[in-house]
């Protein structure tokens, strides 16, 4: 994290444009950069509480892609509740893309998590959410990129960044 934000701060005139996105553990990441750069971000199958979801994982561990060994302890359950948002702030800057077939988390943890914020909730899928590819141009929108698909020209974002992404639904909480 600590060189993520670094790279972030040495880059200030960018800050205005940034959109973070981050899938499973990254978007939880992603929340709290968004939170403290006061940036976008687009999360995807977000875990909303990974010092709990992870307990179960507590000790020796093997990366399954890259057979690296590695020791799941205590002291990052610890950072990872450091890094705990509290409340969402200007939820409008939030994009969640969660899919209901998800078999590692609950999506609707992340549902309510993200109450407020641009929502596409998809049937079915897993966790992986292997064709997430036909949710790109909805995400590079609302990151405010313009999207050029060959058949009609995107509507450029709202100039407030609350331009909606094809798709996406809104809901609101009180």
């Amino acid at each position: 994290m600590r060189d993520v934000c670094a790279w972030v701060d040495a880059r200030p005139d960018r800050l205005r444009s940034l959109t973070f996105i981050g899938s499973s553990l990254g978007g939880y990441y992603a929340t709290w950069l968004a939170e403290k750069y006061g940036a976008r971000a687009i999360v995807i199958n977000p875990v909303v509480r990974p010092f709990a979801e992870l307990q179960a994982h507590l000790g020796p561990q093997q990366n399954p892609y890259t057979g690296e060994c590695y020791e799941l302890a205590r002291e990052h359950f610890a950072e990872l509740q450091a890094l705990m948002v509290a409340r969402l702030t200007r939820h409008e800057r939030y994009f969640l893309l969660v899919r209901a077939g998800d078999e590692v988390l609950d999506w609707r943890e992340a549902v309510a998590r993200y109450a407020g914020a641009w929502q596409f909730v998809a049937g079915g899928g897993t966790h992986g959410w292997e064709d997430i590819d036909a949710e790109i141009p909805a995400m590079l929108r609302f990151a405010g990129l313009k999207v050029e698909t060959g058949l009609q020209e995107s509507p450029p974002p709202h100039p407030d960044g609350r331009g909606r992404p094809p798709r996406a639904r809104r809901t609101h909480c009180d």
